[in-house]
Formats: structure tokens, sequence, C-alpha cells
């Protein structure tokens, strides 16, 4: 082991055990004092719990925290990456010069893996990973984290791959999902992603992009005709155009046939973001195990790897 690994080990302790006050310590104490070989078995947290617990003052106790002390230093780094991620995860996207970075404590770099942030302020990272410390500076003080990258690369790949829906499919999909309810975006995409797979998650909501284009170009064409214009940008017309299709075929179908429907939703506000994101938070419930079981069977040439860091 490298000093660098050690000095990542350390860290890593130090940092677990602070934050292991979770699990009942003295209760875990009595009892791998009463059977030490329990520590043959136990969990970093189990360890950690013991360790932080331990009052040293009879033989009984520093034995057993010699076995502890042996028994957390034999375990990987890869053990103590999964144990820091649980306890501090890290950001989906990390950039150096955001506010909410000060509350940031372990990142997950695409390159290096899992480390400690030790300096986050203004436009500069400073980072120690198992191989050492490291300082970011500019754009590259910023980055996605790697199983977020991989999800995406997976979900382009596999949408450009497989079969879009048909409208009759689509739906009683989008009925089903009862956008028009007011439930949350959570609610919404926790009940999808009980129902379908990840890859179905992908497929409807590649459908809904494509009954989307027609709409969107149906009411822009009645802009230019009627010389009215929506009272949004962008960003909230494709919110608006979404909105519509939650609502479903009949809406969707009135609106194609009267785009001014359109016009009177928009300047009461009557919509809300985003019907897509029902299916992108769906997809995104299913596990890593799966994106990537879909992507082997669907796209088995496919060149992309899952991260090793969790």
């Amino acid at each position: 082991m490298t000093e660098d690994e050690t000095n990542f080990r350390s860290a890593a302790r130090n940092f677990a055990e602070n934050r292991a006050r979770a699990l009942d310590g003295p209760r875990l104490l009595a009892a791998f004092l009463a059977d030490p070989n329990r520590v043959a078995t136990a969990s970093l947290f189990e360890l950690l719990a013991v360790d932080r617990a331990n009052p040293f003052e009879d033989d009984p106790q520093f034995e057993l925290a010699a076995l502890v002390s042996a028994a957390l230093d034999a375990r990987s780094l890869e053990e103590w990456d999964r144990v820091l991620v649980e306890l501090a995860p890290p950001p989906d996207y990390f950039d150096a010069r955001r506010d909410e970075t000060i509350r940031t404590e372990v990142v997950c770099h695409p390159v290096y893996g899992v480390g400690f942030l030790e300096l986050g302020l203004g436009p500069d990272a400073r980072v120690r990973f198992h191989d050492g410390e490291r300082v970011f500076t500019g754009d590259d003080a910023r980055w996605e984290h790697p199983r977020v990258t991989f999800r995406r690369q997976v979900a382009e790949l596999l949408t450009a791959t497989l079969e879009t829906p048909s409208e009759d499919e689509l739906w009683p999909i989008v009925d089903a999902i009862g956008w028009g309810t007011g439930a949350s975006m959570n609610e919404l995409g926790s009940a999808l992603a009980k129902r379908f797979s990840y890859v179905d998650c992908l497929r409807y909501r590649d459908a809904v992009f494509q009954v989307a284009w027609p709409l969107r170009k149906r009411i822009e064409a009645w802009e230019d005709s009627s010389g009215n214009q929506l009272p949004c940008g962008d960003d909230r017309f494709g919110d608006l155009v979404h909105h519509i299709i939650g609502l479903g075929r009949a809406t969707y179908v009135a609106t194609m046939e009267n785009p001014a429907l359109a016009l009177a939703r928009a300047e009461a506000n009557d919509y809300r973001e985003s019907f897509t994101y029902v299916f992108q938070h769906a997809s995104e419930l299913h596990s890593l195990d799966e994106v990537e079981a879909a992507l082997r069977r669907h796209a088995p040439n496919a060149s992309l790897v899952r991260p090793r860091w969790p």
C-alpha cells in the first residue's frame, strides 16, 4: 500500500467514524466483546461503530480494538469508497464555482474516482483521491458524476436503437399516468417505474417527443398565420406542448385542430414543467444493473463501460 493510499484510508476512517452514530455502538460493543469472532464477518459500518464506542478501559477492550483496527485496515479502498458515498453522496454535477459546493464533502471524478473535497471555493477545487491530492482549476473544476454520464449515454444510444411505440400504444399509457391530477413528478415517476421496465420508460419518452413535434409545428404555423404569439419562450413552449400531450389524446387532437387553445392555456399559465420528466425520473429509478443489462441486450457491441465507482 502506498503512502497516498494509507493517507486516504486514514482520512476515510476518521470521516466515517464521525458519522457512524446511526448504529448502536454500545450494544454492538457488548456483542463483540462477548464474541470477538464477529469481527471477521462484520460490516464496515459495524466495525466503525464498535471502534467509536470502545472506551479502552480493560484488556478485553484493548484486544478487541486491535482486532477491529486490523479488520478496518484489511478492507479494500473500494469498500471505503462505498462507505463514503453512502455517508456523503457526491453531487451529480460538481462545479467549484457554485455556492452549494461549500456543503460538498465527497466527490466522484470521471477519471480519478471517489475523493474528499478539501477545498472547493471560487474557481479551484483541491481533492484527495486514492493516489494523492489534485488541484483542479477553471473548467477542469467542474464535472459530471460518471454514473450520470453512463446513464445518459446508454439512454441516448438505446433511444436511437429501440423501436418507438406507435401513437395507439402511447395514448393509453399517457392516460394511465394521470398528469392532470396534479400529483408530483416523484409520485408519477415512481408509479411508472413500478409498471414499466427501464427500456419501456425510454421508449415511451421517445414516443412523447415524436408526437410533440407535429403539435409544436402546428402551433408555430398558426402563430405565423394569425399574428398571435404565445407568451412563452422556447423552454416554456416545450413545457406547454408536453403538458398538452400529458392531458391525453383528446386534448392533443383538439389543440391540433384549434391551436388557439394553446394560446389560451399559455395566457392562463395553465401548464407545468414537464411531462417528459416523468419518464426520465422513472428510468432513473431503475438500477444501474438494469441499465447495464439493457445495454448488453439491445446494443451488445456498444463500447460503453459501466463506471467502476459507486
